[in-house]
């Protein structure tokens, strides 16, 4: 098993949850994505589609901006996912995602009961206006934005 690891806006692929991964999967893909980058954003969708296919990843994990893209990611590919705090719509318009609302595979959205970041309706509410919100499993969990690793390793062998 192969896993991509998307991190959010203004963060990084920390060492602690990259580790958390390594002891879970065969082989782990973690990106430093500089989402300010107007040049490289665009593209990003698309690379990570090509990435997948010819790496044959089969999960795809990220956090906030990262657990956006990871949603795409997981229905257009149809792999399993597993988003946290997904900031699905916010800040940049061209990120020229694809969704497919007919996918089977596994997706675990993880809300952070007190993200003060991205509401939970928003998240909600995009599942509602695709209507997908049957087709992913949401768990609220006391946290905030902020994904401790514990936490996130806790919900990383959820998706396996």
């Amino acid at each position: 098993m192969k896993v991509l690891y998307i991190h959010g806006y203004q963060s990084s692929p920390t060492e602690e949850k990259v580790n958390i991964l390594k002891e879970q999967f065969d082989e782990v893909f973690a990106p430093f994505i500089d989402w300010d980058n107007d040049e490289t954003r665009p593209n990003l969708f698309n690379e990570f589609v090509q990435l997948i296919n010819e790496e044959n990843i089969t999960h795809v994990i990220g956090s906030s901006m990262g657990g956006q893209m990871s949603f795409y990611l997981a229905t257009f590919c149809n792999i399993k996912g597993l988003c946290f705090n997904p900031a699905f719509g916010y800040r940049y318009t061209d990120l020229n995602l694809s969704l497919n609302t007919d996918f089977t595979s596994e997706i675990i959205i993880t809300l952070g009961i007190n993200d003060d970041v991205i509401p939970n309706t928003v998240s909600t509410n995009f599942l509602l206006v695709n209507n997908i919100q049957d087709k992913v499993n949401i768990e609220y969990l006391e946290m905030g934005h902020q994904v401790n690793t514990d936490i996130f390793e806790t919900q990383s062998k959820k998706i396996k």
